[in-house]
């Protein structure tokens, strides 16, 4: 496209948008004032009408009034309802002449009908004759009037086929002194006659409609709509009635009409007037083609004007620079542009003329340019040499992370070798006659080590959440299980500081869920941890609900886990900061309470993993809030479930009496008690209180409670002191007494009921735990036969083991483990010395082989087993590299388990009966 094309389409493409833009906007300010102007019409001529038909209604009543006045009318009605009633010839005659006048005065009556006072009919007119007819008329019309006082009554019949009309009945009742003594009523042809008030109501353009109260179509200025099925169009209308007075757009039969409604209250029927949209918007678009036409013819004039000056002032001075340019890029600077005028034309042309003369300067040379190139090429050279060193650094970065997560590795399987016979000789040390003394220091010695692993196991899972290597199972679990084997797991740890603990899961937390159970616990674990370490009186609690987010998918949930405590609290300066890497509270409290500051870090990761948050809530010296939110989804019922505990019946209605001073503890108890169907007659939270409601009861209203659930530790008195008291009154024999207590040495010792009560339950309390309890001690019910055979010790006695293990201490912690669970081993010292040993016998039922020896190590030799000797046996790792690659390492070397060290005797049990029983029976 040339220049002066695109320089005319710059001018005067906008002129002819501002044109049209303005064209539109008068028209549509057309259509407004015509819209109104029709709408106020409509309005007036709606109003007209209506009055016209009233008056004229009221004309043929005030004509029908004088009839009833009239002496032949009131003398008839007067003896009308008298048996013997008969009237003269005289008086029938002027009564069919007055009648047949008026009839013949308003030929749009069909009909005049006289009835008696109790509706039968004396006499009609239709078609200008006379009939006398003295049956009953049993019509609408007949049943409305004689329920009126003294007033007309108007009703439109439904419109008639064979009439091809309706009919406006309009019924009048006669009273004399007060009392009715017939009505009279005629019926006028709705067509014909609200035709012609159409016809003379001086409205050209629109269109009436009369309707009754259903919709239906009564009367039309076009008669043609008349004849049409009214139903199809009588919703259209009914809506027509809930717009009265105001003027409306409506589509009727894919025609748009601006409409207005008018209710003709007393004839229960309304007027519709219509217009046409487009009868009247035929002027504005005339208007808006005239105005776009002339517009249209007025630019090309103009444009064609302008386009001569255009080229002469314009285009001709831009034509001779853009000449001057192609002859400089030909290599020609010494051409120059003559300039005609003074104008910016004239301007442009000497500033052209400057710059060639500018470029013909500094032209630069082939020297010049090599010289730059070569620069350039040196540039190049240095940034490969940086490239080449960044490449380099990050290789080095990378081979660094892999020699730190090697010796973490390595340094986590020499700690764990030794700790492995520390802890378990120390463990079978307590088996053993110690005095008091002894029994501290080895108590030491324990908790010494399992600080230790604990450390190791912080700077290992640390070490996975740097590296970006930690993984999420996705597997269905009992929670509340999981959260009372985290309880049993944290309670040990209270020592001879025993608070209380409870657990509560609101009604509306599945049972069942799908998550990571080993993550989730780690957390619960590491934050229960923290509760009991800074607790030293009051309670420690779990409390678990559902929580709502937006972010949820269809098949998600979220829980809110909060984590409750009575300890020292955390100040509000140091809140934000606890989650950080290897930080406490103060530096004192790493002190005095130990810990590497890696705990909560490492459960922000796992929480934040789990698609949750997590931040703690606190107040210096009232304790401690560490709440969590995690997406899980809803599980199912673990294979091994056996259900929801179910209370026995003989169990409900039995009185219960709760004693606990904790409120907490309390409301669990009481909600657990109901729950199973038996009933609280009274809770006290101290042992006076208890006393006192207790003789209460028996003195008022004979109750003696069948179970007293007592706690242990309270002030003032404790449990035991105050069920001795209450035992001493003979009344109480037959009660029975539960004890539920924190303190971890109350709950071990075997002679709970030399003290007075029947069973003893730990905190935190479970529904499980009360209902076995109460089941045996209220009910007497012991362990069926078959679960007493499942408790059963089921011995290793029997099974032969083969130990490969290049450390001596194990080999000696395991001999000792053997010599307790009664099952045979024979050692060796490596790998190949295990395959040796194998080769030579067939007798071992299970092999427990360390991964890392001399010679062999346990996986080599795994393999050599699979491969050469026996594909069989069970092969179980013994092992103190416990990383994730080591146990798939395992797996995929032929291996059947993993037992990590340090391996207490309770596991590897577990590990012998499972590999290793099937093959020795």
């Amino acid at each position: 496209m040339k220049l002066t094309h695109k320089f005319l389409i710059a001018i005067f493409v906008p002129i002819i948008v501002i044109f049209l833009a303005i064209g539109l906007v008068l028209y549509s300010f057309s259509v407004k004032s015509l819209h109104e102007e029709v709408e106020a019409r409509i309005l007036s001529s709606s109003l007209s009408l209506k009055n016209s038909i009233d008056g004229k209604i009221r004309n043929i009543q005030s004509n029908l009034s004088d009839i009833l006045t009239d002496g032949g009318l009131k003398e008839y009605f007067m003896y009308s309802d008298v048996d013997d009633f008969d009237t003269s010839e005289d008086l029938r005659a002027t009564l069919e002449e007055k009648l047949l006048d008026f009839s013949r005065h308003h030929p749009d009556l069909e009909k005049i009908e006289m009835l008696t006072a109790t509706g039968e009919g004396i006499f009609s007119i239709r078609n200008k004759k006379i009939s006398y007819n003295y049956s009953k008329i049993d019509q609408p019309w007949v049943k409305k009037t004689l329920t009126l006082n003294n007033r007309e009554f108007y009703s439109f019949n439904s419109y008639d086929k064979e009439r091809k009309s309706s009919e406006l009945i309009i019924s009048t009742p006669y009273y004399y002194k007060n009392k009715l003594r017939g009505l009279i009523c005629i019926g006028i042809n709705v067509k014909e006659y609200f035709g012609k008030i159409f016809d003379d109501s001086n409205i050209s353009n629109e269109i009436i409609t009369l309707i009754n109260m259903e919709g239906e179509i009564l009367a039309h200025s076009r008669n043609s709509k008349l004849g049409e099925d009214t139903k199809s169009v009588s919703s259209i209308y009914k809506s027509f009635l809930k717009k009265q007075g105001h003027v409306f757009e409506e589509e009727v039969n894919n025609e748009v009409f601006l409409n207005t409604s008018l209710l003709l209250e007393e004839f229960e029927a309304a007027l519709i007037i219509s217009q046409p949209v487009a009868l009247f918007l035929v002027q504005a678009i005339q208007l808006r083609d005239i105005f776009i036409a002339g517009t249209l013819i007025g630019l090309m004039v103009l444009l064609i004007m302008i386009g001569f000056a255009n080229k002469k002032i314009v285009i001709n001075p831009l034509l001779k620079i853009i000449e001057g340019t192609k002859v400089i890029a030909g290599g020609n600077f010494a051409f120059r542009v003559k300039a005609i005028s003074n104008d910016e034309f004239g301007t442009l042309t000497r500033a052209f003329n400057a710059m060639v003369e500018n470029l013909q300067e500094t032209t630069v040379s082939r020297d010049d340019l090599e010289l730059k190139s070569n620069a350039l090429q040196q540039k190049t050279d240095e940034l490969r040499k940086e490239r080449e060193l960044a490449e380099r650094l990050q290789k080095e970065a990378e081979g660094a992370a892999k020699a730190k997560a090697s010796f973490l590795a390595n340094m986590s399987h020499e700690i764990r070798t030794p700790m492995n016979a520390i802890l378990g000789f120390s463990d079978l040390l307590k088996k053993t006659d110690l005095d008091n003394k002894q029994k501290g220091y080895l108590d030491t010695v324990t908790s010494s080590g399992d600080l230790l692993v604990g450390i190791i196991n912080d700077i290992l899972d640390f070490s996975k959440i740097e590296s970006g290597k930690i993984s999420l199972e996705s597997i269905d679990f009992d929670l509340k299980t999981l959260i009372s084997d985290v309880f049993a797991m944290i309670v040990t740890r209270m020592k001879d500081q025993p608070f209380d603990t409870y657990i509560e899961i609101d009604k509306a937390v599945p049972r069942f869920v799908k998550s990571d159970p080993t993550r989730l616990k780690q957390v619960l674990v590491n934050l229960l941890g923290n509760a009991i370490k800074f607790t030293k009186e009051g309670q420690i609690g779990v409390i678990v609900k559902p929580e709502k987010l937006d972010d949820l998918q269809k098949d998600e949930l979220a829980l809110r886990f909060i984590i409750k405590d009575s300890g020292i609290g955390i100040p509000k300066d140091k809140l934000s900061a606890v989650f950080n890497l290897f930080t406490q509270a103060d530096e004192s409290t790493t002190r005095k309470f130990g810990g590497t500051g890696l705990g909560l870090s490492i459960s922000k990761s796992i929480v934040e993993a789990m698609g949750g948050r997590i931040w703690v809530e606190s107040e210096m010296g009232k304790g401690s809030e560490f709440i969590f939110i995690v997406k899980l989804k809803e599980g199912q019922s673990t294979e091994d479930h056996e259900g929801e505990p179910t209370t026995h019946c003989e169990l409900v209605d039995k009185k219960v009496f709760i004693v606990d001073d904790n409120e907490v503890s309390r409301k669990i108890l009481n909600k657990c008690i109901e729950t199973m169907g038996l009933k609280v007659f009274g809770i006290a939270d101290s042992p006076q209180a208890t006393l006192h409601k207790l003789d209460n009861l028996e003195n008022e209203r004979g109750i003696i409670p069948d179970l007293i659930i007592c706690d242990i530790m309270m002030d003032g008195m404790n449990g035991y002191e105050l069920i001795k008291k209450i035992q001493s009154n003979k009344k109480f024999e037959s009660t029975k007494y539960i004890a539920v207590t924190s303190d971890i040495n109350a709950y071990l010792s075997e002679n709970e009921g030399e003290r007075g009560f029947d069973d003893i339950i730990a905190k935190p309390v479970t529904m499980e735990k009360l209902i076995h309890a109460i089941t045996t001690v209220v009910l007497g019910k012991q362990k069926d036969a078959e679960n007493i055979a499942g408790d059963e010790e089921i011995s290793c006695k029997g099974i032969k083991v083969l130990v490969v293990e290049d450390t001596v201490a194990n080999q000696m912690l395991i001999q000792a483990y053997f010599a307790e669970l009664g099952c045979d081993g024979d050692y060796a010292n490596n790998g190949q010395e295990g395959v040796d040993k194998l080769k030579a016998s067939d007798e071992y039922d299970l092999i427990l082989m360390d991964m890392q020896m001399p010679v062999m190590g346990g996986l080599e030799a795994t393999k050599v087993i699979r491969e050469e000797i026996k594909s069989d046996i069970p092969i179980v790792a013994l092992t103190a590299a416990v990383m994730e690659e080591d146990r798939k390492k395992a797996d995929d070397a032929g291996m059947d388990g993993f037992l990590a060290k340090p391996v207490d005797i309770v596991k590897l049990k577990e590990c012998i009966l499972k590999h290793g029983r099937n093959r020795s029976s």
